[in-house]
């Protein structure tokens, strides 16, 4: 899976996640620690890449557009250390794997994973 990380997010998951046979690159690799979340969104679906965040706007974004892509996995946790995000991916990315090639939102919470399948019903 590729995956694109916002500034929130450690480049040591992204180093993890390469380690792990995955593709990826930080926000501030390419020099785009200063993007706006829509540019992010746009170049994310454009490659093929799933945004992770810490950021809320990018799954309202996703919803106010009807969007079907990227998918995006938000990270809502008290305690973002490096470790504790990439022991929760480590459990929780494989069932996520599916989803996430269809489009969908993957929200990861300290006791809980929730999704959405894109695009998100406005009604």
């Amino acid at each position: 899976m590729k995956f694109l990380a916002d500034v929130p997010i450690p480049q040591s998951l992204v180093a993890w996640l390469r380690a792990r046979g995955h593709e990826g690159y930080h926000a501030a690799e390419a020099s785009l620690a200063q993007a706006s979340d829509v540019f992010l969104l746009a170049r994310a679906k454009h490659e093929g890449r799933v945004v992770l965040t810490m950021d809320l706007d990018f799954p309202r974004l996703l919803a106010l557009t009807a969007a079907h892509s990227p998918s995006v996995i938000l990270f809502r946790l008290p305690d973002a250390r490096p470790e504790r995000l990439s022991d929760l991916l480590a459990i929780h990315l494989s069932s996520l794997l599916p989803h996430l090639e269809r489009g969908a939102i993957a929200v990861i919470e300290p006791d809980r994973i929730r999704f959405r399948l894109l695009p998100i019903d406005a009604s």
